[in-house]
């Protein structure tokens, strides 16, 4: 799968995705993408622009994609998260990780780590979580 993690101010996050230990992505631009003051984050099949269409015609839950997905959108105020077993809004505390890695990448953050120490350490010990880490801040 994959693994990301949030803190405060910033959001990291590997360029792996695998589903069913099949590699299917190596790369960050399917799993990340930026827009104006919004930060959209995507773990399971990479259909972002599914998911970001979804998003921008308000998040009907019937109108849900249709495929393993869990989606996590910083809106310029808050973090939520969505996914395909829950197709609406969940405010998510932080820091948060999600991803094969996230319970190692929790760990961490909850050692002070950052979330780019977070998901490096979650690669160490995670076979999922690839090795190639990007960051993006996004608060004060």
């Amino acid at each position: 799968m994959t693994t990301i993690a949030i803190g405060p101010t910033s959001v990291a996050f590997d360029e792996q995705l695998t589903i069913n230990d099949d590699l299917i992505l190596n790369g960050f631009k399917d799993k990340v993408r930026l827009r104006k003051n919004e930060i959209f984050c995507i773990a399971g099949v990479p259909i972002m622009d599914d998911l970001i269409e979804w998003w921008d015609t308000g998040c009907e839950p019937t109108e849900a994609p249709v495929a393993e997905w869990d989606l996590m959108v910083w809106d310029g105020h808050v973090w939520t998260s969505y996914s395909h077993e829950r197709p609406y809004a969940v405010r998510l505390p932080l820091p948060y990780a999600m991803g094969t890695g996230s319970h190692y990448a929790m760990a961490a953050l909850h050692l002070g780590y950052t979330p780019e120490r977070a998901v490096r350490l979650a690669a160490e010990l995670d076979p999922y979580t690839g090795d190639k880490v990007e960051t993006f801040d996004y608060g004060d």
